[in-house]
């Protein structure tokens, strides 16, 4: 039927008409359009397939949330003092507030990290880290949502990225090679999910890619360095 529409346009754009043919779709996101309002329907078992559930559907998704929580660790070389600089440390942050250095716990370059991030509701979470290099442990420290902010509770991500700082893009290092392993999130036991079963993303500048992601384990990610 698309098919058919599309092609009843062709006599205008012989004539020299600027034709636009607009494909789009069903928005879905949890934040939001039709899946907010068919998912409790499905929950409740009253929701079905149409025909032999064979059918594909182009949707539209809405990317990003309002809210981020995260742990991680910040890794800066700097050679714009006559000094070199070397800073390390680990942080937490509930965005769109910015990060703040989790104190009394030392972290130096290479060393092996865990975390922990738990929501305890949509505007409360607590946090653990461990440096297993070194042998310490933050123990459970609680933080709470900005202003206004609530979480939806429904995304966990293995990041590396480049933060900004004093207003720019930090440049990116030569960093080898990074593992996210025992990458694991969910609500409660009863919804736990792995890492390497969802989207991948390399990175790139410029449209060239610059660092890999490969999924070694469902639960064990890899991101390697491959240059600009």
């Amino acid at each position: 039927m698309v098919a058919d529409w599309e092609t009843a346009t062709a006599p205008a754009e012989q004539a020299g008409t600027r034709v636009v043919r607009v494909r789009t779709g069903i928005v879905q996101s949890p934040a939001g359009g039709t899946l907010r309002l068919f998912r409790p329907l499905f929950s409740a078992g009253l929701g079905g397939r149409l025909g032999s559930g064979q059918q594909w559907l182009s949707w539209i998704g809405i990317d990003g949330n309002d809210d981020v929580t995260q742990i991680g660790t910040l890794q800066l070389v700097s050679t714009e003092n006559p000094f070199l600089l070397k800073q390390c440390y680990a942080w937490f942050e509930w965005y769109p507030n910015s990060w703040q250095a989790i104190s009394n716990f030392p972290v130096s370059f290479g060393d092996t990290m865990s975390g922990l991030v738990c929501l305890l509701s949509p505007t409360e979470a607590s946090y653990s880290m461990i440096n297993i290099t070194q042998g310490t442990y933050t123990g459970w420290r609680y933080f709470s949502a900005p202003g206004g902010t609530t979480s939806l509770e429904n995304q966990v991500e293995w990041v590396l990225e480049r933060p900004f700082v004093g207003g720019a893009q930090a440049q990116l290092p030569n960093f080898g090679e990074i593992y996210f392993d025992s990458a694991v999130g969910g609500q409660g036991l009863e919804n736990v999910v792995q890492a390497g079963q969802d989207t991948v993303i390399n990175m790139t500048e410029n449209g060239n890619t610059v660092a890999t992601t490969t999924v070694e384990t469902p639960t064990l990610i890899k991101i390697a360095y491959t240059g600009p």
